[in-house]
Order: structure tokens, then sequence, then C-alpha cells
């Protein structure tokens, strides 16, 4: 709820101020927060040197870690969700083409606005010098932790609480 707070008072300030039109606000995050929805999956398979399991970020490739808001809001964009996969990588292109900025650049992301790109995704966390990777692609997700020797598919569809490896 402060979070909500936090964008309504900036917004008000904004349209207050006069700014409004000709402000673009992006709200996002580098990673969530993961509140025992793995516990026992990761107590039982994966090594965790404080002995937490299930708890916290940067450990962990779970849904709760990886998905974070994107929101977008400005002149000339319209509301809607999009509801492909996207990546932080995707925020610099979008935003240099939706100001009009000219540029001779190479992104790996996408314009946002052009078209819907169906794609894989590759996510990474590192917590504690323990490597573990996610795939994500055509609802399913693969999850490897090299130290602990564990390769997971898990169907998104099926099971979008990730909490039974096919």
């Amino acid at each position: 709820r402060y979070v909500d707070y936090s964008i309504e008072q900036l917004y008000s300030f904004l349209e207050d101020s006069g700014l409004i039109d000709s402000t673009v606000l992006i709200i996002t995050a580098d990673h969530g927060d993961e509140f025992w929805e793995h516990t026992e999956l990761e107590a039982k398979n994966f090594y965790d040197p404080r002995g937490f399991y299930g708890v916290g970020h940067g450990h962990n490739v779970f849904n709760e870690i990886i998905e974070v808001p994107l929101i977008l809001s400005g002149p000339k964009i319209t509301n809607k969700r999009y509801n492909e996969l996207v990546s932080s990588i995707d925020i610099m292109p979008t935003i240099l083409d939706l100001l009009g900025v000219s540029h001779k650049l190479s992104f790996d992301g996408i314009n946002l606005f052009e078209g819907k790109e169906k794609r894989a995704l590759l996510c990474e966390a590192a917590g504690f010098g323990y490597e573990k990777k996610a795939l994500v692609m055509g609802g399913f997700k693969l999850i490897h932790s090299k130290h602990d020797d564990i390769t997971w598919v898990f169907d998104l569809k099926k099971d979008p609480e990730e909490q039974n490896p096919i």
C-alpha cells in the first residue's frame, strides 16, 4: 500500500507542477522477494550456507523473484497490458524509441511497443556464490543449479506456483 501511496504522491506532484504531459514514468524493480513459497523444495534440494530456505531474494530464479512490475506512463503511451515475456534489457530500446531518440546502438532487448515477439528468456541468480539459471520458454521453465547438480522443468500452465517439477 505504501508503494501505491508513493506513486499517487509522485503523480499528483507531476500534475500540480504541470509536468505530467512531458514526463515519462518508468516504475520497475530489479527483483522480487520470496516468502516461504518454496521452503520444502529448497530445503530438500539446494544448499544455503545461512540455512534460510524459501525466503529472501538474489539466490533463486522462481517466479516470486524474477517477475517484477514494469509500468510505463506518459505521452504517447496507451493503456495496455503486455502479456509476453519481458526482460529488463527491453527497457532501454523501448524508451529510446518512445522518445524518438535516433541512435545507431544495437540492443539485445526489443521495443515493447513494436509487435509481440515470442522468445525465450534467460534468468540468473548467484546468491552466496551458488549460481542458478532458468530458461523460460513456451510455458515451461527449466531451472538448473550446477552446485546442487539439479535440473528441473516446470509446466507453468499446469503449475504456475512452481511446486512440482516434471
